[in-house]
């Protein structure tokens, strides 16, 4: 009889250890590499690269619809703005070494999902260079999303590096190598053309505001002029903002700042958009909008620019 009781107890173990490391998916993501040893009892462990890095994300504008958002970026980055890296890091630490600038972010700009991504690091002074393999099976890195990758202090130890390039590789089996000057790339967007008559434009500085800026020659260095924009929604709700906008002889434009006036994501799924401009010296320049495609790029543009928040 002894010996049937301690034969059940040793089985217990024995069962609990497969139930413990049967890892689901999510808290895959969740979890740094380096803390995860294997996932099942009768797997092979992960590599050993796997404990030289963690991947994590953030939650970013319109997070919920993240269809729409990887369109949207790669409409507004790409296609618009012709950004040839497929992807936007940052910070820009110049340096990468362990406990400083050892985590980089990035944002898939691309239409395709990023499969995998060698680095290619460079060492500063008596640092030897180096390449690490990061691979994104766990972490679903398409269109519009975001990526933060966390080097270990395991890769980096008491080394100093650079990055020097990346190569990018994608789910349709294709390839991509960026230099490094490329990937730390300005989150400015090129000036948004509200109506594609190369006249009244939204301008993303670059600093967290945006302008509206009527692209007109005046002769008149000090002309001022007048500006009405009408935001039909698609419930039929109208949104109205108007002011005075001077003119700038730098840049042959009238410029004011919006920021103040309207949150810029009125400008979104619109049905109609009116814009009237008036100046001094009696030019006036009305337009209006209701082709939908031009709408859905306003929509889009607007989007990647509020993917960060206001800067």
């Amino acid at each position: 009889m002894k010996r049937i009781i301690l034969l059940s107890i040793s089985i217990i173990p024995l069962f609990g250890c497969a139930t413990k490391n049967n890892i689901p998916a999510e808290a895959v993501n969740r979890t740094s590499y380096s803390e995860i040893e294997t996932t099942n009892w009768w797997e092979d462990p992960l590599p050993t690269n796997r404990r030289e890095y963690s991947l994590s994300a953030n939650s970013y504008y319109l997070n919920e619809d993240p269809e729409f958002m990887g369109k949207a970026m790669h409409f507004a980055y790409q296609e618009y703005s012709g950004l040839t890296a497929p992807v936007i890091m940052y910070p820009n630490y110049g340096y990468i070494r362990k406990n400083a600038g050892n985590s980089l972010s990035f944002i898939n700009i691309t239409s395709k999902r990023i499969m995998k991504a060698k680095f290619f690091f460079r060492g500063a002074g008596s640092s030897e260079d180096k390449d690490l393999l990061i691979s994104f099976d766990t972490f679903d890195f398409v269109s519009g999303s975001n990526c933060t990758v966390k080097l270990h202090n395991s890769f980096l130890q008491d080394n100093v590096y650079t990055i020097d390039k990346i190569v990018f590789y994608y789910d349709d089996l294709s390839e991509q190598t960026v230099q490094a000057d490329k990937l730390y790339s300005e989150r400015a967007l090129a000036p948004l053309d509200l109506t594609s008559s190369g006249i009244f434009f939204i301008d993303d500085p670059n600093t967290g505001s945006y302008n509206f800026i009527v692209k007109t020659y005046s002769s008149d260095s000090e002309s001022t002029g007048t500006y009405k924009i009408t935001a039909t929604k698609a419930d039929g709700k109208e949104i109205n903002v108007e002011g005075g906008i001077p003119y700038l002889i730098e840049g042959d434009i009238f410029l004011t700042d919006l920021w103040s006036k309207i949150a810029i994501e009125e400008l979104c799924n619109l049905k109609k958009l009116e814009i009237e401009f008036s100046s001094t010296n009696d030019t006036v320049l009305r337009e209006e909008v209701t082709d939908s495609v031009q709408l859905d790029k306003i929509t889009m543009w607007v989007s990647a620019f509020n993917y960060y928040g206001y800067k």
